[in-house]
């Protein structure tokens, strides 16, 4: 196999198997772009850059990209984990492998080589906010600021293997609704109760419910899978659903932890995913475009901030006169660009390596 070879085989997109939700892995790919607007236009703002929110920070509503992913964890979590008749397919101990391998190796990897890149730029890197990252730590700051989100997601996972999974499916209801119960309690009570409100904050957190949205969607789903739809429109409702939450959330002025906010952008979550669901497989490069950002969110996710600290730091050094839109473009490009090719060079084989570890025989799936 000659160098050429080599590379193409690298970047290879991998053929949809019957199991794969085309449609669902083009959300992905939304959702991780959505966030990267986000912080491409947050961290222009910031003092060592341009100092200025661009198109008056319009752009930072881009975050509710985040709350897009928790809707389709909930999901993605029913759809490998039970079956039509809403039975397990797996028992706990595996789910959670499962779970450790696709997702863990990879953000170990990624907290290092972001405590290392931070520890040449500036000299000085802050070892307790990345090792609270390191150990999904619940209270307190994390570096990269974006491993937030795996706390929640790891919470969501534990809860669902200890209750839908372990046969006490009402537990997991229960809880995807404790945000409601905790909101009434401290309206009624005040804000501290007797656990401390940073682990009742964490525990039963409003964005719980988006969680509980995708989990409710997806058994919806897998219950009428054979008879859903699928229409050439599909694809195109998948995108507006997207400008859909993101247009919400400017509208609302959107905060996670007002609980009716939560449930109505959730609401609007799950209907980009019935569209999503009802995608066909893809043709051309567009369709191949929309897999690969797709496979590659979770790498762009974790990644994408270094990649506009880089370029923003250039920019703002050296192309001081340029046209905000320009600048975003530009970065916007470079930090999915960069987390795409990250994707194949290093996250594909860190999972691939560590799933092999858990289990000997291939797995399929996410």
């Amino acid at each position: 196999m000659n160098l050429v070879q080599r590379i193409r085989a690298v970047f290879e997109l991998k053929p949809a198997s019957a199991h794969e939700l085309i449609g669902i892995q083009y959300v992905r790919g939304l959702a991780a772009l959505m966030v990267v607007l986000n912080h491409v236009s947050a961290m222009m703002a910031e003092a060592k850059y341009f100092g200025r929110h661009p198109f008056g920070g319009v752009l930072e509503t881009g975050g509710v990209g985040v709350d897009l992913f928790f809707t389709l964890s909930g999901f993605i979590i029913v759809y490998i984990a039970v079956d039509a008749s809403w039975a397990p397919t797996m028992g706990a101990w595996v789910f959670f492998k499962r779970r450790f391998a696709r997702i863990v190796p990879f953000l170990w990897v990624a907290i290092l080589g972001d405590a290392a890149l931070r520890a040449l730029g500036r000299g000085y890197v802050p070892w307790l906010d990345y090792l609270r990252a390191f150990t999904f730590w619940p209270f307190g700051e994390v570096e990269p600021g974006q491993v937030w989100t795996l706390r929640h997601e790891f919470l969501f996972y534990s809860v669902f293997a200890l209750t839908f999974l372990s046969g006490r499916r009402w537990l997991l209801a229960a809880w995807a609704l404790s945000p409601l119960a905790l909101a009434a309690f401290q309206r009624l009570f005040g804000p501290y109760i007797g656990l401390g409100p940073d682990v009742a904050f964490f525990l039963f957190n409003p964005i719980d419910l988006l969680f509980g949205l995708g989990v409710a969607f997806g058994l919806y789903y897998v219950r009428r899978r054979a008879a859903w739809p699928q229409a050439a429109w599909a694809a195109p409702a998948t995108v507006a659903g997207a400008v859909a939450v993101f247009s919400l959330a400017l509208a609302l002025n959107y905060q996670r932890d007002i609980p009716w906010q939560v449930i109505v952008l959730g609401l609007v979550c799950c209907a980009t995913l019935a569209a999503a669901c009802a995608t066909r497989p893809p043709t051309g490069f567009i369709g191949d475009l929309g897999r690969r950002l797709g496979d590659a969110s979770y790498c762009i996710y974790l990644t994408h901030t270094a990649f506009i600290s880089a370029a923003l730091g250039l920019a703002s050094r050296h192309a001081t006169g340029l046209p905000d839109a320009v600048v975003i473009a530009a970065t916007f490009v470079i930090a999915a660009a960069g987390g795409l090719v990250l994707h194949y060079l290093a996250e594909r084989p860190i999972v691939g390596w560590s799933q092999r570890l858990v289990f000997p025989r291939r797995i399929e799936g996410r």
